[in-house]
């Protein structure tokens, strides 16, 4: 477990130095660089064996590469399978790339987008974005799901283009971004519900009835999307509420603590969209599609609690303080917890290197 530990530990270290040595952006960005540089080793350097779903991926490069292109785009329309992943299969193949370099060009072009997006917009807090991304499930499929983290590289792009009110950027985004994984198109929600103004408080009331409403149909209203779109996927109980607790939990944060003088519409629009995770969360109790179509917008959460922890109300600003250490602590101990104690459904822990390989 030490690589990971390294991954939480080399940040926070550099964290710690700024704060005792008068925090600067140059610090925070040095914080959110080590971070992304040790976990972008930790993908280049991994066994296949970390991953639940590498072997599959590594038999099935073997099997593309060999083929001719027109047999790869009959593969892609009788398997029903995303054209772009294979396309870049067949590329890879081509130029003589081995698995492992397929690995690492993954690696670095899914990590590469998140890196910058967060060297930008996280210069607040940086470690606190860190270890709430850690927490939320979203860091483990990159050890795992290739064609989705290639897709969910796409989403800082669409976040940008939806920010400048860029709709055909936003359109070409999304519909790439959906040739690697399909379950991109559910980034279509992001451009209408970033711009509605949910500025007042009141309008957290009307959001937590309305998922109240579909926690309580969701059953119903899981079958009638998947009948809707032609797919059979069964409705299972999967207990999946911890991390739909936590989210309605930061959105009450957010209301609440913010000093409403300071919001801005770049803060508005991150909120909206950690709406957007509490709805779709609440289908992850009913099947675990809900959380993996959640991920594009998971990524966006870290980025938004600091900024309101900053821009507290002023009579709430020992509470802020004091929020900002009990979130550090708790996010971080969560994620630890769950490595120790969880499922480890997608094999990532304990970490092998690759040399280490049997």
């Amino acid at each position: 477990m030490w690589p990971y530990f390294m991954l939480v530990g080399l940040p926070a270290a550099i964290a710690i130095y700024g704060e005792q040595g008068g925090k600067t952006q140059r610090t925070n960005r040095y914080v959110i660089d080590a971070f992304f540089l040790v976990w972008l080793l930790l993908l280049c350097l991994r066994s296949t064996s970390v991953g639940t779903d590498i072997y599959t991926y590594e038999s099935w490069y073997n099997s593309i590469k060999q083929l001719p292109i027109k047999e790869v785009m009959n593969l892609a329309i009788s398997l029903k399978q995303e054209l772009g992943f294979l396309i870049f299969y067949k590329i890879c193949g081509i130029l003589g790339i081995n698995f492992r370099g397929v690995l690492i060009l993954v690696a670095l072009i899914s990590l590469w987008p998140i890196w910058r997006l967060y060297r930008k917009e996280s210069v607040e807090l940086p470690f606190l974005s860190i270890v709430i991304f850690l927490a939320i499930g979203l860091f483990g499929i990159f050890f795992s799901a290739m064609r989705q983290i290639i897709a969910i590289a796409f989403s800082p792009y669409a976040y940008y283009c939806t920010r400048q009110k860029n709709w055909a950027g936003f359109l070409a985004t999304v519909l790439i971004a959906s040739l690697f994984h399909k379950s991109a198109l559910i980034l279509m929600a992001m451009y209408p519900m970033y711009h509605l103004n949910f500025r007042k408080r009141s309008s957290l009331g009307a959001v937590i009835l309305i998922t109240a409403a579909v926690f309580f149909f969701r059953n119903s209203i899981f079958r009638f999307l998947t009948k809707a779109f032609s797919r059979t996927i069964a409705v299972t109980e999967t207990g999946a509420i911890s991390i739909l607790l936590l989210l309605i939990i930061l959105a009450i944060y957010s209301f609440f603590m913010v000093d409403n003088r300071a919001i801005d519409a770049e803060m508005i629009g991150l909120r909206n969209i950690l709406f957007v995770c509490i709805l779709i969360q609440v289908f992850a109790s009913v099947n675990t599609l809900a959380m993996r179509l959640n991920y594009y917008f998971l990524l966006f959460i870290p980025l938004l609690v600091p900024k309101i922890a900053m821009r507290c109300d002023l009579r709430n600003r020992k509470i802020a303080i004091a929020s900002v250490v009990v979130m550090t602590v708790f996010f971080t101990g969560m994620y630890f917890v769950k490595a120790y104690t969880g499922e480890d459904i997608l094999q990532i822990y304990p970490y092998i290197p690759m040399w280490a390989q049997t």
